[in-house]
């Protein structure tokens, strides 16, 4: 019998085994006397038998140490970033907040309240659309560092209009913030402490 013989009948016993459910110990003359009968004498079919299951116990250690295929694959985080000629990748935001342009622009809101929470007096804040397509500012202010700084809320109120002004300053034309809200408490939060967006999708 050939090699391609014997790997046939050798897959084809394989199986057999499998279906039967045969203990390991007992494959081994079983896999001997199929070897004899193919006409392999005992040390070639010794050795071969050793060098199969030489391979089995490897591959079998590389599966039980391989990571589950779901570990492997890809994840979608919703994030959706850029990547320069150098391949350094900068997040722009997340899908599930991106906004729309009057002209179909991708605005990240993101983006913005980054900028816009590194000014003067800004705790945090949220960019959000309003129903004429134009963004507006919710801005929950540092009132301890404000009022620290003498300010009253009027004074409050005119560097948040002042912080708006600086930010267009930076922005393009399609993502300019046309007015700006404050808000007296701080934003809900997640468990994960992100802003909960869908409560404040309009000013008040």
């Amino acid at each position: 019998m050939g090699v391609a013989g014997l790997g046939g009948a050798m897959s084809r016993l394989s199986r057999t085994l499998s279906a039967l459910e045969l203990p390991a110990l007992l494959a081994v003359p079983v896999l001997m006397v199929a070897l004899a009968l193919a006409g392999v004498d005992a040390t070639a079919g010794l050795t071969l038998l050793v060098a199969l299951l030489a391979v089995g116990l490897v591959f079998a250690s590389f599966e039980a140490s391989r990571p589950p295929l779901r570990q492997l694959m890809p994840t979608a985080t919703g994030d959706l970033g850029i990547m320069d000629a150098e391949g350094n990748i900068t997040i722009k935001g997340r899908s599930k907040n991106m906004l729309l342009g009057a002209s179909g622009q991708n605005i990240y809101p993101e983006e913005i309240e980054d900028k816009l929470n590194n000014m003067p007096f800004v705790a945090e804040s949220i960019i959000i659309q309003q129903t004429d397509g134009k963004l507006a500012a919710l801005i929950y202010p540092d009132f301890d560092d404000a009022f620290a700084h003498g300010m009253n809320n009027d004074a409050i109120t005119q560097a948040m209009e002042e912080n708006r002004i600086a930010l267009n300053a930076e922005l393009p034309a399609y993502s300019q913030i046309t007015r700006v809200k404050i808000y007296p408490e701080e934003f809900e939060k997640t468990p994960k402490k992100s802003i909960k967006r869908f409560l404040y999708q309009e000013v008040k």
